[in-house]
């Protein structure tokens, strides 16, 4: 018997020709695959796939963090500025020991002292520190002159109130100060006095105005340095990543069905 598709002759006891059978046979499996296709469904869990990623960023300055920090800072340049001026530097009180030869025994020792408040007044004092030594009353061994003070430029205006029987006195010195020492001396510029500071606490007045400028410093470079807080935001994975894993899946759940069809088929036609 001869093949009217392929013109094959067929074997005895045979009537179907083989190239019938593979057609046959494609047919089948490309039947399978397309049920396999419209029945599978990936075994995948979308929401592994897409689980949640915590990822910790740090947030911006807030704009009112960063004017105060500025703002900080200004005012300690201004605050070590305004240490540095005389007129906040000649306040307390300022000691000198002298010597004044008398040509006697004993030389005078004294001891001057000058306050200065920030109300304007000031307070000097001449104490004879030896008075029992060179025979002085010690009634007299201490005299206080009440004055009040302006500070104009390199010059010190000393004003002395009168009494009734005393006119008001005035005296102008040049002066130059730092933090520990003040000296004065008259128009022509000699004899010079220097006082050195008497600090009778921990700080003189213009150590607090550096202790304040050092707290506006730390503050302001905290408020700017500092990056802003901490925030965990949850993010999920790469969309393009979960489709990949999905059609994966898919297709080796496919092939795993159209296997099983084809074997099942081969040993049902083996029978």
């Amino acid at each position: 018997m001869i093949c009217e598709k392929c013109g094959k002759e067929l074997p005895e006891n045979e009537t179907v020709c083989s190239c019938m059978s593979e057609d046959v046979a494609a047919e089948q499996t490309e039947t399978i695959e397309t049920v396999a296709e419209e029945t599978v469904e990936p075994a995948v869990d979308m929401q592994e796939l897409g689980a949640p990623v915590s990822v910790v960023v740090r947030g911006k300055r807030g704009k009112a963090r960063v004017v105060i920090g500025i703002v900080a800072l200004v005012l300690m340049v201004a605050t070590l500025v305004v240490s540095l001026l005389s007129p906040v530097l000649i306040l307390g009180e300022w000691k000198v020991n002298q010597t004044i030869p008398t040509g006697a025994t004993a030389d005078l020792q004294v001891e001057s002292t000058m306050v200065f408040a920030p109300s304007g007044e000031s307070t000097w004092t001449d104490t004879l520190v030896n008075y029992k030594e060179v025979g002085y009353p010690e009634e007299g061994s201490k005299i206080e002159n009440q004055f009040t003070y302006a500070v104009t430029g390199d010059k010190l205006a000393l004003t002395m109130a009168g009494g009734e029987q005393q006119a008001e006195q005035k005296l102008e010195v040049f002066f130059s100060i730092n933090p520990g020492q003040l000296s004065y001396w008259p128009e022509g510029g000699s004899p010079r006095t220097v006082y050195d500071y008497y600090r009778s606490g921990i700080f003189y007045p213009s150590m607090y105005l550096w202790l304040a400028a050092f707290i506006l410093l730390v503050l302001g470079v905290l408020l700017l340095a500092i990056p802003g807080k901490k925030h965990e935001i949850t993010v999920r994975e790469d969309e393009e990543e979960i489709e990949e894993m999905v059609e994966e899946t898919f297709e080796e759940a496919a092939e795993e069905v159209v296997e099983e069809v084809t074997e099942t088929i081969e040993e049902t036609t083996a029978e």
